[in-house]
């Protein structure tokens, strides 16, 4: 089924805009969209830049064994990817837990980076734990990342087909789609803080 809490229903404009001809202006017109079950929209409203501080910069271990570090932590403002951030080096193998937008637990294993951080794979709507392993003496932070979760699972990118800033189209931006899993279908958006960002998705959903 597709996930849809996010989702409100289409206005008379969005179905004039999901109501076309298909991505390369070929086959039927799509005359029978109503309501969000043909055509989806989401919307994000002035998302935050990147950078929020979830998890302010802690200390790793240095030896014995790996820290689990429980929070509390900040919540992002919308559920997007988070970065993780050495003071000093590589730590490999910090493992973030989280939950997704549906409320799903999420997991995954990253190697953390200095300067900008290493970005996950996955949209989190909440950190739960960050497990830091053993490793030379520096610290680790954990920050909102620039991709936003798209909050369905998407089964093709053309299916992607109109995205807005401020109600205005322009090209749809780079993606990462997984029909599977919810968390890991993103939207390369850039956040500035103060614009309204709106993609619109065809059926094509599961």
């Amino acid at each position: 089924m597709p996930d849809r809490a996010v989702y409100g229903p289409l206005t008379p404009a969005d179905t004039a805009i999901l109501n076309y001809r298909g991505p390369n202006n070929a086959g039927d017109k799509l005359n029978d969209i109503i309501g969000d079950w043909y055509g989806r929209k989401r919307v994000w409203a002035r998302p935050a830049a990147a950078g929020a501080v979830l998890m302010p910069a802690t200390a790793v271990p240095t030896s014995g064994n790996p820290v689990t570090v429980a929070g509390p932590f900040g919540v992002p403002d919308v559920p997007r990817c988070v970065n993780v951030i050495s003071s000093v080096g590589a730590v490999t193998g910090i493992t973030l837990n989280g939950l997704d937008e549906g409320g799903n637990p999420i997991s995954e294993v990253l190697n953390s980076a200095t300067g900008g951080g290493t970005a996950s794979v996955n949209a989190y709507a909440s950190l739960t734990s960050v497990i830091l392993p053993v490793a030379a003496a520096q610290n680790v932070s954990v920050v909102t990342g620039a991709l936003l979760g798209i909050g369905t699972r998407v089964i093709r990118k053309a299916t992607l087909i109109t995205y807005a800033v401020d109600g205005a189209t322009t090209a749809v931006p780079a993606s990462t789609i997984d029909r599977n899993v919810l968390s890991k279908n993103l939207l390369t958006v850039t956040p500035s803080g103060t614009s309204e960002y709106a993609i619109y998705i065809l059926a094509e959903t599961t």
